[in-house]
């Protein structure tokens, strides 16, 4: 975000960062090209283990923080089923 607000102060594509700030999914901001960072996207290793207890933390907050879990659930048994 702290990018976000000086790309906005040095006035370079401006109107285009803060059209991406309203839209409802993530999105990336890097300056390499597309390829090159979906590529790098592609590569990492996201594996979570039991052990790693300073990313379950993470996790945990970003999902608090980002996911409305209860309107997932709520979706989830009120959804018609299926035969």
């Amino acid at each position: 975000m702290r990018r976000i607000k000086q790309s906005l102060r040095e006035g370079r594509a401006g109107w285009i960062i803060l059209w991406l700030l309203g839209v409802p999914i993530p999105v990336l901001l890097a300056k390499p090209n597309s390829y090159e960072v979906a590529s790098k996207v592609h590569d990492l290793t996201v594996k979570t283990r039991p052990n790693d207890v300073e990313k379950i933390s993470l996790i945990r907050d970003l999902i608090a923080a980002n996911v409305d879990l209860e309107k997932i659930l709520n979706s989830l048994q009120t959804s018609p089923k299926t035969p």
